[in-house]
């Protein structure tokens, strides 16, 4: 294999063929310097793809438009598989590897919706390579991260909704795996990476950081297990009937916090969680470049978690028997 100084050097000879296959031609500089870029290009992306695997590689060195075609087969008459995710006008630009990933999935999504803030301002060159793969883009109120789920499941109510996020380069499997789980639990929130809600002494949950993270020895759907939607989480018909019922007040009681949200509706209606057994989250890449836009730090790290758990306890009526009603299966 060759190295990547000698990629750059092939690059370099191409540069002196191209001066001299268009000497005496009227060509700007411009258009040579992106044909050699694009040349160029392609051997380091190549380069680079021989060094680390494809799903864990975050970035293309020097982009290259790739092609990955995906042709919706949404069917009003059976229920499909929708994926539904969100993102911001300082990350879209970094979506392309999420979109592609889940473009590639082996059981390939009947529908993927983009629902982006209809009074946001996106690239349009960027858009229009979204829609390139397929992908369907709709244009609604922007409901900060709970966007990615509300308005697919008032939309999509009588399919089958899978929300991701918009930094994570998911591994082919992904949506296979949430479907067989569906199969076997179809009246449960089925999730590829939970934690385990921990209490007190006193029975009193304990501080979000202090949970069983990313718990693995789940055999049945319970109340005690906390999807997180960075793994990818399915919403069976069945489950997202009863979350359109509630009202829009998570703009005030938990905003910024859509997992919490979820799990409280969760169990205001009886409604499970099972885990789906799969190798590890390691399967899966943080694109590095959504990190210091990414509401972890300020929802984990800064304790805004926790808050959202005493207020929704508070605004479900759960402050007094949150343990009961999880650890008693109530």
């Amino acid at each position: 294999m060759k190295s990547i100084d000698e990629k750059i050097a092939e690059a370099e000879d191409e540069w002196r063929s191209y001066r001299y296959r268009y000497a005496g031609v009227r060509e700007s500089a411009g258009q040579l310097f992106r044909a050699v870029l694009r040349s160029a290009g392609k051997r380091m992306n190549c380069a680079v793809r021989n060094i680390f695997p494809v799903n864990i590689c975050p970035v293309n060195i020097c982009p290259v438009r790739k092609r990955v075609k995906l042709h919706p087969s949404y069917d009003k008459a059976k229920v499909n598989m929708v994926v539904s995710l969100t993102s911001t006008g300082d990350r879209i630009k970094y979506i392309l590897p999420t979109l592609y990933s889940l473009a590639s999935q082996t059981r390939k999504p009947d529908l993927i919706v983009l629902w982006l803030g209809k009074d946001k301002a996106y690239p349009k060159r960027m858009l229009s390579k979204i829609r390139e793969t397929g992908i369907l883009i709709r244009f609604r109120e922007d409901l900060g991260p709970n966007t990615k789920y509300y308005y697919a499941f008032n939309e999509y109510c009588n399919d089958m909704v899978i929300t991701v996020d918009d930094d994570i380069i998911y591994h082919k499997d992904m949506t296979e795996e949430l479907y067989r789980a569906y199969l076997k639990h179809p009246e449960a929130v089925t999730a590829r990476r939970v934690h385990k809600i921990r209490f007190d002494r006193n029975r009193k949950p304990v501080r979000y950081k202090e949970w069983i993270w990313e718990y693995r020895n789940a055999v049945s759907p319970a109340h005690d297990l906390f999807a997180t939607g960075v793994g990818g989480v399915l919403y069976p018909p069945a489950v997202m009937s009863y979350i359109c019922r509630e009202s829009k007040d998570f703009l005030k009681v938990c905003p910024k916090a859509d997992d919490i949200w979820l799990k409280f509706c969760e169990l205001k209606n009886g409604i499970r969680v099972f885990a789906v057994p799969y190798a590890g989250f390691h399967k899966d890449s943080v694109n590095l470049r959504t990190l210091k836009t990414s509401l972890a730090e300020k929802n984990i790290d800064r304790g805004r978690n926790d808050r959202y758990l005493r207020s929704c306890s508070q605004y479900f009526g759960f402050k007094d028997d949150l343990c009961e009603r999880i650890l008693g299966e109530l």
